[in-house]
């Protein structure tokens, strides 16, 4: 039987990191990809490659394998699985780089490639704070577009070389580590821009007490999808709800019949823009939330809590969008019938609860 060696050197897991953030911050000590890592701490434990399926199996085997790679205690690698926080996840409440329809059922099965977005507010802090940076759980859901410590967007994009990141990589910074950019090595913590914003208004945005106030309210409808997803499915009405604003998300998203148009592109939004480009890889998934760009996802949030609170105008839409009129015109009559029922049961779980 072979004996597992604990690795020469290692960083040490910090509170609230997520998994894949802690394998990458300890790969950057040895100078290989996170693959390579974990390929190598978890040879013999029979689990699934690096990405959301190792993150989902906290078997023991898997557990105690990575206590004794990283001379941890057991409950230290656990609290690094996003499942040991939210027990009844399930892979769709994760974000995916891709994804693909499945013939027999319909549904999309995603890849097994997580696509982060980060906060350069939270990494600057933490570098400022003398620690190394560190990817947060919540910045793995799919829900999840916005920091909510400081109320700004999640960032998706280098502001030094303008490419679009699905995984930051780390590199050795004197004594700690940084995520930068995969393409250009810039820090991602300098970069206080907006994606999809031009650096001057971005700015503006950035101090302006009414686009922050917009900020906190989509925060909100996020805090409260990420707490529905700790309770049980069943007959609690926070799944239902929680489940019911993924639905309409992914009917925002998705393009009918090979389209080239979604009913997310009709809204432009100088806001919340996100470029209807962005959308080519996903758009023909039935299920493309998951898979979708980070500002297509906000996006997405953003006209689904303008329809809710009849808001269009204070969110930055026309004051006279014909909501219903875009919708009918980009979706099928079967998915129109469902977005309308599934505003309706909406509503109705609502009223007897405050979000």
């Amino acid at each position: 039987m072979t004996t597992i060696k604990p690795l020469p050197v290692s960083r040490a897991p910090v509170p609230g990191e997520n998994f894949a953030s802690f394998i990458a911050r300890n790969a950057a000590i040895f100078g290989c990809t996170a693959n390579d890592l974990i390929k190598h701490c978890l040879n013999g434990a029979g689990c699934a490659p690096f990405g959301p399926d190792v993150q989902l199996d906290c078997s023991d085997a898997v557990i105690s394998q990575l206590a004794t790679r990283f001379t941890l205690k057991k409950k230290d690698i656990t609290a690094l699985f996003v499942q040991s926080h939210w027990p009844f996840l399930e892979r769709r409440d994760l974000t995916a780089t891709s994804g693909v329809n499945d013939d027999d059922n319909g549904e999309t099965l995603l890849s097994q490639q997580l696509r982060f977005g980060w906060c350069p507010q939270c990494l600057l802090e933490d570098r400022a704070g003398g620690q190394d940076h560190f990817l947060r759980h919540e910045w793995a859901f799919s829900a999840v577009t916005m920091c909510s410590q400081h109320g700004r967007p999640l960032n998706g994009r280098c502001t030094a070389c303008f490419s679009w990141i699905e995984v930051p990589e780390c590199a050795v910074y004197g004594k700690k580590i940084a995520f930068v950019c995969p393409t250009c090595g810039a820090p991602l913590d300098g970069q206080l821009g907006i994606d999809a914003v031009a650096s001057q208004h971005a700015r503006k945005m950035l101090k302006c007490p009414q686009t922050e106030a917009l900020w906190r309210r989509i925060v909100d409808y996020e805090t409260f999808l990420l707490r529905a997803l700790r309770i049980k499915q069943g007959n609690a009405k926070r799944p239902k709800m929680a489940h019911i604003i993924t639905t309409l998300a992914n009917l925002l998203l998705h393009a009918a019949n090979g389209s080239p148009v979604r009913p997310i592109d009709c809204f432009a939004n100088h806001i919340f823009n996100a470029p209807s480009k962005m959308g080519w890889p996903t758009r023909h998934l039935s299920e493309p939330f998951a898979a979708a760009h980070l500002i297509e996802r906000r996006k997405a949030l953003v006209v689904i809590i303008a329809t809710l609170e009849d808001s269009f105008a204070q969110f930055g839409f026309s004051p006279h969008y014909a909501f219903a009129h875009h919708c009918r015109d980009t979706m099928t009559p079967e998915n129109y019938i469902k977005f309308e029922r599934s505003l309706f049961d909406l509503a109705r779980l609502a009223l007897p609860i405050s979000l």
